[in-house]
């Protein structure tokens, strides 16, 4: 496979129209740090019942698929203010 011009992030940058400051106060954001039970920390703060729960991380995982390829798209529903 051949590379083209611009298929990579450094080689489509181009002047922004907008101006983007950072101020001296904003610290860098911290490094992710992979941790063995990340999902089970993640359960308790999503209201999702027991039997739904494994759709949810499929539809978590299927996030992740590259381009072209299927997905499927979350439909969350619950009554009003929830």
């Amino acid at each position: 496979m051949t590379r083209r011009r611009g298929d990579s992030v450094g080689d489509k940058r181009r002047e922004s129209p907008s101006r983007f400051r950072r101020s001296a106060l904003l610290a860098p954001l911290p490094a992710p740090v992979r941790v063995a039970d990340g999902l089970a920390q993640f359960r308790p703060l999503v209201n999702v019942a027991d039997d739904d729960w494994p759709t949810l991380l499929a539809f978590l995982v299927g996030c992740y698929l590259p381009w072209p390829s299927m997905f499927a798209i979350l439909c969350p529903h619950g009554p009003q203010g929830s």
